[in-house]
């Protein structure tokens, strides 16, 4: 998970987990020469009890001679205005403050405290929520810049070397609230399974690590195939070729259009049902069928190309084209040239050069958006 010289900034709350992190990282410091720190979020939601934990935070940083950004994140306005539960946004603010924070003090790192309970708790939390293999394997102990060193480390192992050091913590008292399902999976259902089976949070470790292993089979499989799809490319747009996808056994699909969607940043609710009905796209749908999906995104089938795009739709202007002549296309930035052929050889590719009958096309030309009800009959392929 570490080189030496390397620069790493610790999440810290002052609970054992993120404490424990931090000394175990600090006892490390000199033997791997690295540069720490450390960072509170402030999520807003607990003003009583959160400027306590940052002086608390403060004091066992400036004892560790570790320094420390405070950072303050907005949970209930972003969950009001993206329509999401607390708890889901309050993890996505938090990883992009810590990227920002990491960022700033150039880390090379970023160390969150999770441990193995936590990936036991994660488990059955998504079973709960319906998920598909990638969601059983658990929290991944490296994940780009994002690594987990007490992941294979017990919350009873933790709690033992807090002890034996002699090292104090704060406890979050919405750690002990029911209502949370996290909560509710950690003191209600995980108690119960471990009367039947007292080392559950080894047993489902090693499960896990195999179906990470498995994912990452998948997603190699994944990779070679999107580099054949994939016919354009830009931020919030993505086109891929049709005719392989039409083809392609399901399970794989599946993974194919999770991945792409995922490249694209901000699409929190795009779940199973979503990927199940674009799919139904690829399979039935005829060109010009599209979907409007949550987060703005847009899937279009056309002849050959599938766009899955978060682009805002372009409106476009009528355009006279003259004959010869040309018309920009603003909204476009495309150059639409037309000029007349005594006789045609080659009726190009049809994707940038159209050829048309001048006997039987009309004389005043334009150029706007589709509209409902318009129809062509492509040469070759005989049907409307």
């Amino acid at each position: 998970m570490l080189s030496s010289k390397e620069t790493v900034l610790v999440g810290l709350s002052g609970g054992p987990d993120s404490v424990c992190l931090l000394h175990v990282l600090s006892g490390l410091r000199e033997e791997m020469s690295l540069s720490l720190y450390a960072a509170y979020i402030d999520h807003g939601l607990r003003p009583l009890e959160t400027p306590g934990e940052i002086e608390f935070c403060k004091g066992l940083c400036k004892n560790l001679g570790i320094p420390l950004k405070v950072r303050s994140i907005n949970v209930s306005e972003y969950a009001v205005k993206r329509g999401l539960s607390k708890q889901e946004a309050a993890r996505y603010l938090r990883y992009n403050a810590i990227e920002e924070i990491a960022a700033e003090v150039k880390a090379s790192k970023i160390a969150l405290g999770h441990n193995g309970d936590d990936q036991v708790e994660t488990f059955f939390i998504n079973v709960l929520r319906g998920t598909g293999p990638a969601g059983l394997s658990g929290i991944p102990p490296v994940r780009k810049n994002i690594i987990r060193p007490l992941i294979e480390r017990t919350r009873s192992e933790i709690q033992e070397f807090l002890e034996e050091g002699k090292i104090n913590y704060i406890m979050d008292s919405s750690n002990l609230k029911k209502d949370y399902l996290r909560n509710w999976v950690r003191l209600s259902l995980i108690p119960e399974l471990k009367k039947v089976n007292p080392s559950l949070t080894e047993t489902m470790t090693r499960m896990m690590d195999i179906l990470r292993e498995e994912e990452g089979y998948f997603d190699i499989l994944v990779t070679k195939a999107l580099m054949r799809m994939i016919t354009r490319k830009r931020k919030d747009s993505i086109e891929l070729f049709i005719s392989p996808m039409e083809t392609i056994q399901k399970v794989l699909l599946r993974r194919i259009l999770r991945r792409v969607i995922a490249e694209m940043k901000g699409l929190r609710r795009i779940g199973f049902t979503h990927i199940e009905d674009i799919i139904d796209l690829i399979k039935k749908g005829k060109a010009g069928d599209r979907l409007y999906l949550p987060d703005d995104l847009r899937v279009i089938k056309g002849y050959s190309t599938l766009i899955i795009t978060k682009e805002p739709p372009i409106r476009i202007n009528k355009y006279p084209l003259p004959v010869p002549g040309e018309v920009f296309i603003k909204e476009t930035g495309i150059i639409i040239n037309a000029r007349i052929l005594d006789g045609v050889d080659d009726l190009g590719d049809g994707r940038y050069t159209l050829t048309l009958d001048a006997d039987r096309t009309a004389q005043d030309l334009s150029i706007r958006a589709r509209q409902k009800g318009d129809f062509f009959y492509p040469l070759g392929l005989g049907k409307r």
